[in-house]
């Protein structure tokens, strides 16, 4: 018994040391994103802009374009091209890491160099548990308004549509590193 309590202290004291060490800093997973925003054309019907729930963010990641070649969605983004009723706004790609689930920190789109007149808004990359990717965006012509809000679970590798009737994004997420 005597023993025992000779061994409880010292186990006690490294258990005690190692709560204070800091811990090793995890390596975050790098995220390749690509988008394609556009216009859907003619008069569609009228859903209020204002209904769409607005995803506050703040733009505070590390962000690396991708080079055009490549991209992904350029199939994609070539049959948009060839239909009628749709406009290409704006065609990105990029890489980050995810911020923390629920902290709505994203990307703006003047950060990624999409200067359309009157297109403006936020990419919000998370992960918790799963991964979720949202946007907020607003095309603002002549007065018209068409607003996309919304965030949802999505899985790498698997192309995704956002849509509301005048706007619409095509996005792939990649994991990298």
């Amino acid at each position: 018994m005597n023993h025992l309590h000779l061994l409880r202290a010292p186990l006690l004291g490294l258990a005690l040391l190692a709560t204070c060490l800091p811990a090793l800093p995890q390596q975050a997973t790098r995220y390749t994103l690509e988008i394609i925003v556009f216009r859907v054309d003619g008069d569609a019907s009228g859903e209020d802009p204002s209904a769409a729930p607005s995803l506050r963010s703040s733009s505070s990641t590390e962000l690396a374009t991708t080079p055009v070649s490549g991209r992904k969605l350029a199939s994609a983004a070539s049959r948009l091209r060839a239909g009628s009723g749709y406009r290409i706004l704006a065609h990105t790609a990029w890489s980050q890491p995810a911020a923390g689930w629920n902290s709505r920190r994203g990307v703006s789109l003047s950060q990624l160099g999409v200067n359309v007149p009157g297109l403006s808004g936020n990419v919000v990359l998370e992960r918790g548990q799963f991964l979720h990717l949202g946007f907020d965006l607003k095309l603002d012509e002549a007065g018209k308004v068409a607003q996309l809000a919304e965030i949802r679970r999505v899985k790498p590798d698997e192309a995704q549509y956002y849509d509301n009737p005048q706007l619409g994004v095509i996005a792939l997420v990649t994991s990298g590193t």
